[in-house]
């Protein structure tokens, strides 16, 4: 069977932010399928940014060989990528056949980009598999295994895998056999299975795109959450929900909250809970005492890869924190510099309702849900308008104004949006500007 046909007969299974896999036998054949398409090839790697890294990464696991991976920006990612990563003219001097496979690592928005770079190399190689597509099948079914029979999934290389809506259904599976999750005793619903919490709105930086526009928030506003209403939040709605897969801890800059041991601590002691991850930009070093929290199996942390913009008085810092996270051994990913979409912008789009239909389920937004101080928004890009008095407060939860029963409705009725009235002024998916990811006002 060859690539192609392998991504054909699974195409139901894949959507576009995930993968329906439900059990280990499916699993186990579709890594046979690809197994069998793979088998006697010369595999290259056509980018080295997220998605070229988490092939890297799966086919070691899974003891495939590659060939080489090519990017254009090669000379400064062989390190963050962890294999030799070649300049794309090497592909002039390979003789094409029929054992190459050439597997572009993006996702669809931007396959035909890399068309295009091949077309300029003038090589033989005129035509790529869509590494999106057979990433997300291969990954969500090796995780499946793992789960299933009791291996580890590296939770720190969750939040780059290309399975971007948090509801991966592996990750369901292990988080519930770690957690010892007694499926006869869950309650609640199983539409809402993520939330971000945003902790504050105090960063000890100044992002001009931020997507929370923390910059941006009136001096008078500025405030941690409290830790006594975090806890109380995060119950509700875990008592709501039959299982949150994910919980996020955002900002603001998390590592500045002074009462987040306690918080981490006393959220670790729900069951119902899975994965708690938290998003830094590395410039605050995180105490001892967090530090132990933090080591949990269940925690996991992303540092921002924003160096290039940062200060040069906060580069030390996040240098610090990195080592002070391999001391207690932390699960932590360094990100891969990359460039951010920026959603800032409050403007009316010219857009008709089918338009917003369409696009609210194709923006890898509409599954933040973002919660502080009791609201649960659907993005950030809703909070900050609503924040900011840019939008009307529309399509949000005021979580304890329900009982847990009735709470569980509103988030089901909350996730059957066909799309919210913030989507009328945002640029998301498709005409949101790339900006450099960090950049400071």
């Amino acid at each position: 069977m060859k690539i192609l046909e392998v991504i054909d007969k699974y195409k139901g299974l894949i959507g576009i932010y995930s993968s329906q896999i439900e059990d280990a036998s499916s699993a186990d054949q579709i890594i046979r399928d690809f197994r069998e398409a793979f088998s006697g090839k010369k595999i290259i790697i056509y980018g080295a940014g997220c998605v070229g890294r988490d092939f890297v990464l799966l086919f070691s696991e899974m003891n495939i060989p590659i060939e080489h991976v090519v990017a254009k920006d090669w000379a400064e990612n062989t390190k963050c990528i962890g294999i030799t990563v070649e300049n794309p003219d090497i592909l002039r001097t390979i003789d094409r056949s029929d054992e190459h496979v050439l597997i572009a690592a993006c996702d669809r928005r931007i396959m035909s980009e890399l068309v295009d770079d091949l077309k300029k190399l003038g090589t033989d190689f005129d035509d790529m598999v869509c590494g999106h597509d057979i990433h997300m099948l291969m990954q969500s079914a090796w995780c499946m295994l793992k789960a299933e029979d009791g291996r580890n999934i590296d939770l720190e290389n969750c939040y780059e895998c290309t399975c971007l809506d948090n509801t991966c259904k592996s990750l369901c599976k292990y988080s519930k056999r770690v957690n010892g999750f007694d499926e006869a005793e869950a309650d609640g619903t199983d539409k809402v299975q993520m939330i971000g919490y945003l902790l504050s709105n105090i960063c000890t930086l100044n992002c001009k795109n931020c997507c929370e526009s923390v910059p941006y928030m009136p001096k008078d506003t500025k405030r941690f959450v409290p830790s006594e209403t975090v806890i109380r939040d995060i119950e509700k709605m875990s008592s709501a929900c039959r299982f949150l897969i994910l919980l996020e801890f955002i900002g603001g800059e998390p590592f500045l909250h002074p009462e987040l041991p306690d918080i981490l601590e006393r959220v670790l002691q729900i069951r119902n809970i899975g994965r708690i991850h938290f998003f830094t930009n590395g410039t605050v070093i995180p105490s001892d005492a967090l530090c132990e929290k933090l080591s949990n199996e269940r925690v996991t942390v992303y540092l921002s890869n924003y160096q290039v913009s940062y200060p040069d008085q906060f580069k030390d810092n996040v240098k610090k924190t990195v080592e002070k996270l391999e001391k207690y051994r932390v699960r932590f990913l360094f990100g891969k510099k990359q460039n951010w979409m920026d959603f800032h912008s409050y403007e009316l789009q010219d857009e008709e309702e089918s338009q917003l239909r369409k696009k609210f389920p194709d923006c890898f937004l509409h599954n933040c849900n973002r919660l502080m101080d009791g609201r649960l928004y659907v993005c950030p890009h809703q909070y900050a308008g609503i924040k900011l008095g840019k939008l009307e407060n529309e399509n949000t939860i005021d979580i304890h104004a329900y009982s847990v029963e009735q709470l569980a409705k509103e988030l089901e009725k909350f996730k059957d949006y066909p799309y919210i009235s913030a989507c009328k002024y945002c640029a998301m998916p498709y005409n949101a500007p790339t900006v450099l990811s960090g950049e400071q006002l």
